[in-house]
């Protein structure tokens, strides 16, 4: 994913928001699938290291992301607002988001 310009281009329903803080590449995450922290409607939290450093994951389950429903847009709108929310909480009982990771 390249760097945001000022022209104005169709937002592909798929990709998160540059606007979020850290928009990291796939190759920056190794991700444990094995070790489920939690898990709901839209996905699972797994450990993961970003950059070397402990953290945990949100996956969306790949039903919901290769959907051509129209309301995949919709959902993706949430998730890009549950990111805003999280980027913006400064609590010590709620972990610090770190960023979003779109793969390939």
């Amino acid at each position: 994913m390249g760097a945001a310009s000022s022209k104005q281009k169709t937002k592909d329903p798929n990709d998160i928001s540059l606007s979020l803080r850290g928009l990291y590449g796939y190759q920056n995450v190794v991700i444990h699938t094995a070790q489920v922290l939690g898990s709901g409607s839209y996905g699972n939290v797994v450990k993961a290291r970003l950059d070397k450093m402990p953290c945990a994951a949100k996956i969306l389950h790949r039903v919901i992301v290769d959907s051509q429903d129209p309301g995949l847009s919709d959902f993706i709108s949430r998730f890009e607002q549950e990111c805003q929310i999280l980027r913006d909480l400064k609590h010590p009982n709620i972990v610090q988001f770190l960023g979003v990771v779109q793969d390939p």
